[in-house]
């Protein structure tokens, strides 16, 4: 939700409020539908970006 804040703030004056917001709702539930229904998905994600945030960390001491 404060990234469609953010975005809101810098595109505001070219979106439609009230579809912005019913657009913003719509993918907030629907993350926590997945996130409570299929956990494993997330689980999968959180793995993968930690595992991309240590191979960025590794190649950056590298150098």
């Amino acid at each position: 939700m404060g990234l469609s804040r953010t975005i809101y703030g810098i595109l505001g004056h070219r979106l439609n409020l009230k579809v912005f917001i019913a657009a913003s709702a719509a993918l907030g539930v629907a993350t926590y539908l997945v996130g409570a229904l299929f956990p494993v998905i997330l689980l999968v994600g959180v793995v993968a970006l930690r595992q991309l945030m240590h191979a960025t960390r590794r190649d950056t001491a590298q150098r």
